[in-house]
């Protein structure tokens, strides 16, 4: 299995935290696109694609669970200050315990 890419999770983030208001697709850090343009996203695909498997700890359940989760706002938003503060902590969650990652 490979492990998750937990650095370009955070170069990618950070990135858009500095770049409100680009898009994910814009990060001229990729090489190759991730599995829906996240690093998370494509290490859960890998062992199934049911979003339980996702390498992160969101606060509520999953990235996009519920109208008020993390991603949702961010992507949702067009205050810059906002999606700013949002990615900054996207880019610093945790991932959990027993994930491999770089």
């Amino acid at each position: 299995m490979k492990p998750f890419q937990y650095t370009q999770h955070k170069a990618l983030w950070n990135w858009l935290a500095d770049n409100p208001d680009k898009r994910k697709q814009q990060w001229p850090g990729w090489q190759c696109y991730a599995m829906g343009d996240c690093f998370a996203c494509e290490y859960d695909y890998l062992l199934g694609d049911s979003c339980i498997n996702c390498p992160l700890v969101w606060p509520g359940k999953f990235c996009n669970g519920d109208s008020n989760g993390l991603f949702i706002k961010w992507s949702r938003t067009n205050d810059l200050q906002k999606r700013s503060e949002l990615a900054k902590q996207i880019a610093n969650l945790p991932v959990k315990d027993g994930v491999e990652y770089i």
